[in-house]
């Protein structure tokens, strides 16, 4: 039998308040195609080389929230232990126990689904684990938001999962920190209700690790400045260029202002109730394979 294992995204796997300004300034495309921002005018070639660039800065920049994450000193942007329980799915799955992972999010911005999905992957070393990322802006959730759930910023309905995702109840384990009652009311005991994680990564250590990539990927400077202050500010919140400082002091500048306070470099994440939750999950999971060659013998 085909088992998935599904989880919400904001405040069940991430608390993304200090990652979302570093993640949209690496995907400027995106994010004005998402959020409908004018880019500032620019080159058509000029534009791809830059793209280019950035890319491989997103690279980089996944390969260093893996590593600092998978460290005795992690950022926290992840929830602590998130990797240990995805390493244990990639073993189930191996084993044929469960077909894949899936995240499901109200999150409206899809990149930072992918983003998750990368850092999970490169930390476990696999590409097969996490198979589907459904957002806020599914074509199918639609219904959901418009005709099934009269509270649209928190409504997830079994009838949209079991479109989406082609499967069954008996076939779910979910994971999410808000109760969704249309869902729990489906999945009863298969709905792991987790506490909301909240960690706010502290903003000094992300800048580093931003600064550094920008360099070594050099990235134009004043371009990245020009094109994140289209797409972080308005007519209402502009931002003004400080001709005494440099490029990325000014990066600096904005970022710090668009994040606000974070936590100190030194104050470390906890590992919580959440993954504990996670774990008794993936041992009934194993719990119910034995059971049923047992009684298949």
């Amino acid at each position: 039998m085909d088992r998935y294992v599904i989880f919400d995204v904001d405040h069940t796997l991430i608390d993304g308040h200090s990652l979302f300004y570093f993640l949209t300034g690496l995907l400027p495309q995106e994010t004005a195609d998402t959020f409908s921002i004018e880019l500032p005018p620019c080159d058509s070639k000029d534009w791809v080389r830059f793209r280019r660039k950035l890319m491989v800065a997103y690279s980089y920049w996944v390969d260093e929230i893996t590593r600092l994450e998978d460290s005795d000193h992690p950022l926290g942007i992840f929830r602590p232990g998130l990797f240990s329980v995805m390493r244990r799915l990639l073993d189930l799955q191996k084993r044929g126990l469960i077909t894949a992972v899936h995240l499901y999010s109200n999150n409206s911005y899809p990149p930072t689904l992918y983003f998750i999905r990368d850092v999970i992957h490169s930390a476990i070393g696999s590409d097969t684990l996490i198979h589907m990322t459904i957002d806020w802006t599914h074509p199918l959730r639609v219904k959901e938001r418009l005709i099934r759930l009269p509270d649209t910023y928190i409504g997830k309905s079994w009838e949209t999962m079991r479109e989406i995702c082609e499967v069954s109840p008996h076939q779910v384990y979910y994971f999410d920190d808000l109760l969704h009652t249309d869902l729990s009311s489906v999945l009863g005991d298969q709905y792991y209700h987790v506490p909301k994680y909240e960690f706010r990564a502290s903003f000094d250590r992300l800048i580093e690790i931003h600064r550094k990539i920008l360099i070594r990927t050099m990235v134009p400077l004043y371009q990245y400045l020009q094109t994140i202050i289209h797409l972080f500010t308005t007519s209402h919140d502009k931002y003004e260029f400080n001709y005494r400082m440099s490029a990325l002091e000014n990066i600096y500048v904005l970022l710090k202002y668009k994040i606000g306070l974070t936590v100190s470099c030194s104050t470390l994440p906890q590992k919580e109730e959440g993954i504990l939750r996670m774990e008794q999950c993936l041992d009934r999971i194993e719990q119910e394979n034995r059971t049923i060659h047992t009684i298949g013998t």
